[in-house]
């Protein structure tokens, strides 16, 4: 053998193991990958539960319940529900709040036929608006659903108790227009009852949907104040409604329910497949990469700082929720697939949970104001002037993190309000269609007929 033709079998076996050495090492750091990812992930299910929050959609079931000995408010909506008399056709058109009238919840009354058409449809709901009165001494509910079913799990109740609110805001439009206040806070009453028992269930669908029910309730009570003479005592009543619906922690129970469904996803081939759309094949090309450890890492992180963001004081939460926007928008793209497709839509959700708590505040600061003209006579010239006799401190705007606005508009009028999302003041301007649909305030308006 010459001598060139054992320096290229030398060369030649020094690059085979160079090949081999370099495969090995490239298996080594992939296992070192995906043990390092199971790792991370294994521990992120374990701070998850030493929160007490559930890290997949079985858990998510048990955390969805009520205490053994608590009556349960959800047999009551359902036995109500079969005493419900639903209207179709031009009759139930003609209804002010579920048909397709025009109708200015806040101060327009009921007349001749229109009062006769909503006085019948009362009448006919009269058993089921009592029996869902009877929800104002129910603190828990838990409908028959089954969450361990991740994201084919159906929530079959949420429509027909939004339908229920509604009706129930019918009635107390109706009180308000014949002069029932008593009636008419009742009704408002069974409004954030209705509410109140989707407190519990941690889906983002059912806070949705409480936070329609509860806005409901919030335009009725509006309603009643700009209505009706209202006593200290009914205030009081009206102003229990307010700080029991803010006093809650349904969206941080909702985000978490949220998140329990994702990590359910990541880990079930048949949901990935589902959800995603993607091929059985590539997605078991995607599992076995780490790709899918890696992006329920991603969604992990990013869902957590939301859930985080929605426990912080009210008056840091907006920024907090930005810093989670933004944070979303950079750490998630097409690249991160299962991430993007499984995240759920919280930027959005968490203004109008800041909304809605916003118009809590402003609410509650109206209600402050009618016990200050109750006593007085006359409204207040500044916030201030209800501290610390009607209000303990003048609510901080979650938007800017000022002090509420208050503008007097005459003797009796007046619009306390939030300066929305937007972050301008659009000097209590409620919303509108068209191109300026996005500029507007959250108000709580006082325009007395």
């Amino acid at each position: 053998m010459s001598d060139k033709q054992s320096k290229t079998q030398g060369f030649q076996l020094k690059f085979r193991h160079v090949v081999v050495f370099l495969l090995i090492s490239a298996v080594v750091l992939f296992i070192c990958f995906r043990l390092s990812l199971k790792r991370r992930l294994n521990a992120e299910y374990a701070r998850i539960r030493a929160q007490g929050y559930p890290v997949n959609a079985r858990e998510l079931d048990d955390f969805y319940s009520i205490p053994s000995d608590a009556k349960n408010g959800a047999e009551v909506v359902e036995d109500a529900l079969i005493k419900k008399v639903t209207w179709s056709g031009d009759k139930a058109d003609k209804l002010p709040v579920s048909g397709s009238v025009s109708f200015d919840t806040r101060t327009d009354i009921l007349k001749g036929e229109s009062l006769k058409l909503v006085a019948e449809y009362m009448e006919e709901n009269r058993e089921f608006l009592e029996m869902l009165y009877e929800l104002r001494d129910y603190n828990y509910a838990r409908y028959d659903t089954d969450l361990s079913r991740g994201f084919a799990a159906t929530l079959e109740h949420l429509s027909p108790l939004k339908k229920a609110a509604e009706t129930a805001m019918e009635e107390s439009i109706y009180r308000t227009s014949i002069g029932e206040t008593h009636n008419a806070i009742r009704s408002t009453e069974t409004m954030f009852a209705l509410g109140r028992t989707l407190s519990k269930e941690p889906t983002l669908i059912s806070y949705l949907v409480k936070l329609a029910i509860d806005r409901m309730g919030a335009a009725s009570l509006e309603r009643t104040v700009n209505m009706c003479e209202l006593d200290r005592k009914q205030l009081d009543r009206l102003n229990a409604l307010v700080k029991s619906a803010k006093n809650s922690n349904v969206f941080s129970r909702a985000i978490a329910g949220e998140r329990a469904f994702g990590m359910s996803a990541f880990r079930s081939q048949q949901d990935m497949v589902s959800v995603t759309g993607m091929p059985g094949p590539l997605y078991l090309l995607y599992a076995a990469s780490g790709l899918k450890d890696k992006d329920e890492l991603l969604y992990i992180d990013l869902v957590s700082m939301f859930l985080d963001a929605s426990k912080k004081p009210f008056v840091q939460r907006n920024t907090a929720f930005r810093k989670a926007v933004r944070d979303t928008k950079n750490g998630v793209s097409v690249w991160n697939f299962g991430a993007y497709i499984i995240m759920p839509a919280l930027s959005k959700v968490s203004d109008l949970s800041l909304e809605y708590l916003a118009q809590l505040d402003a609410t509650k600061v109206g209600l402050a104001i009618e016990k200050y003209r109750l006593d007085k006579d006359r409204l207040p010239e500044k916030l201030a002037d209800l501290t610390p006799t009607y209000l303990d401190e003048v609510p901080v705007d979650p938007f800017d993190g000022k002090p509420m606005k208050y503008l007097k508009k005459g003797d009796t009028n007046y619009v306390v309000y939030s300066i929305g999302k937007d972050g301008t003041d659009n000097g209590g301007t409620e919303p509108k269609g068209g191109a300026l649909r996005s500029m507007y305030d959250v108000t709580f308006t006082v325009e007395r007929p």
